[in-house]
């Protein structure tokens, strides 16, 4: 309860400033931003809220139980954003990005059958690409992006899944947000980014990023 109360406080402060953002930056025309300012990079910290829900049985397979598992993270990314058109972008991207969950079960299943105790605790390096499209471009940009991520771990520990199964994997992701221009050269970008591990008949998992950090224009 307090994991989902957490992630509605962030999401509803990160729209509020989205909504004020759009109303503090007047379009300014001697501000106009070209297709080639718009490439850029930049350095973003992340708070990353995370959900799994695993299929655990007892030792002797005749009970299940579906744990839901929650927790929370911080994490760092850095992006390189490619203009292709005036409102089309290729971002690119690397982090790092831990997924930490955890949750009680009502049965012994988790630690080799020994725990009521379920939790995962991987920390990735994660590869990321994305197409962004810019609806506004004033002196900020309010834009949405459709991605696709790759994850490796490079540590894990878990009660809640098999250790060998914790390997690269993919995610999709979607995204909103906004690049907040302090001058011609330097800008805020403030992300909620959404990534859906793919399923499997005993895991669905998912992380909610939220971004900001600043960036620099070339």
């Amino acid at each position: 309860m307090v994991e989902v109360r957490m992630r509605l406080f962030v999401t509803t402060f990160f729209a509020i400033i989205m909504v004020k953002a759009a109303y503090a930056f007047p379009e300014n025309p001697n501000q106009q931003l070209s297709v080639k300012a718009a490439a850029s990079w930049g350095l973003q910290y992340q708070y990353i809220s995370s959900t799994l829900t695993a299929k655990e049985t007892d030792t002797l397979a005749t009970q299940i139980d579906n744990v839901n598992m929650t927790g929370a993270a911080s994490g760092v990314y850095g992006f390189y954003l490619l203009p292709l058109d005036e409102r089309v972008s290729l971002h690119l991207g690397m982090g790092y990005e831990p997924f930490k969950v955890s949750g009680t079960s009502s049965i012994a299943g988790c630690a080799n059958f020994t725990s009521h105790q379920c939790d995962a605790d991987i920390n990735y390096v994660t590869t990321r690409a994305a197409i962004r499209t810019i609806f506004e471009k004033r002196t900020y940009n309010l834009w949405a992006e459709l991605g696709f991520s790759l994850k490796y771990p490079l540590s894990s520990t878990s009660t809640a899944l098999e250790q060998d199964k914790i390997t690269l994997i993919h995610t999709f992701d979607i995204g909103v947000g906004s690049d907040l221009y302090l001058n011609k050269k330097n800008f805020v970008p403030l992300s909620l980014q959404y990534s859906l591990f793919p399923p499997s008949n005993n895991v669905t998992s998912s992380s909610l990023y939220f971004k900001l950090g600043y960036g620099w224009t070339l």
